[in-house]
């Protein structure tokens, strides 16, 4: 029975833009530390801004999946459709794998997955983009940090 720690260290922050000047970026944090196991893989995140659901699937390699939706009453201020793109690094660089949607609407399910490695920092960024009023943009960054060791 493989067993893994996750440690978890995340933030998620907001950015409104209006007539090209940003209106100042707003933080909202969360972490956790979770335990994932054949029992118990999953983890679940609030911030203020949206709602983060990650799982490990065991296996020959072990594959991290990942979803995250904007809180109904973030999505409600978008006055058109979002763009979101999330990126994986590793040890601060980029690892080739991404997620992007051009035109999706604000309160959609970004959902993804990919392979990991045990013992390895990884930082899955997301960033989700749309307009809202007063030719405004509000840019919403989720940053999840993990790294799975083995127990």
């Amino acid at each position: 029975m493989k067993s893994y720690e996750v440690s978890v260290s995340s933030r998620s922050e907001s950015e409104t833009i209006k007539g090209g000047e940003s209106q100042g970026v707003r933080d909202s944090g969360w972490s956790d530390t979770t335990f994932f196991s054949l029992r118990d893989p999953a983890i679940a995140a609030n911030s203020q801004y949206g709602h983060f659901t990650g799982q490990i699937h065991f296996g020959e390699s072990e594959t991290f999946a990942w979803s995250f939706r904007l809180h109904p009453g973030t999505a409600a201020a978008a006055r058109g459709m979002m763009s979101e793109s999330a990126r994986l690094y590793l040890n601060g660089r980029a690892t080739g794998y991404k997620d992007t949607h051009p035109s999706i609407a604000a309160n959609y399910l970004v959902h993804s997955s990919t392979k990991v490695q045990a013992n390895k920092p990884y930082k899955l960024v997301i960033d989700e983009q749309f307009p809202i009023a007063r030719r405004g943009t509000r840019h919403i960054r989720t940053e999840f940090k993990f790294i799975v060791h083995p127990i």
